[in-house]
């Protein structure tokens, strides 16, 4: 069986990417990490969307080259939709990860937007 973080609790991934390839070579990288198993992979945004709300993960791993905004890697879309997932994106581009927890909150005064900003 495999370990867990210090928490106990191994963190679940969900990896959304148009790259196949690229993608199996990261769930093969990610396997060897101990606290961590990928629970799924899709490549269609929709499709991506229906497993996660099925399999909730903890974490939504978005991949993408910075061609384009489609739905399957934006991190706004998953929020939108109700995703609860830490997400974190990568870019292939800049080789960079932007890490966002999955919340949306309504701003009705001033002190809500300095309440989401702290």
């Amino acid at each position: 069986m495999r370990g867990a973080d210090r928490t106990g609790i191994m963190k679940r991934v969900f990896i959304c990417s148009g790259r196949s390839l690229f993608s199996e070579g990261l769930k093969n990288l990610l396997a060897d990490q101990p606290d961590l198993t990928v629970v799924g992979w899709q490549s269609d945004a929709g499709e991506a969307l229906r497993s996660i709300q099925v399999l909730q993960p903890d974490t939504l791993l978005l991949v993408h080259d910075g061609s384009s905004s489609e739905p399957l890697t934006s991190a706004s879309y998953y929020v939108r939709a109700g995703v609860k997932a830490k997400i974190v994106e990568l870019s292939l581009k800049t080789n960079c990860v932007y890490v966002y927890q999955g919340e949306e909150r309504t701003i009705k005064e001033v002190s809500d937007l300095v309440q989401a900003l702290e």
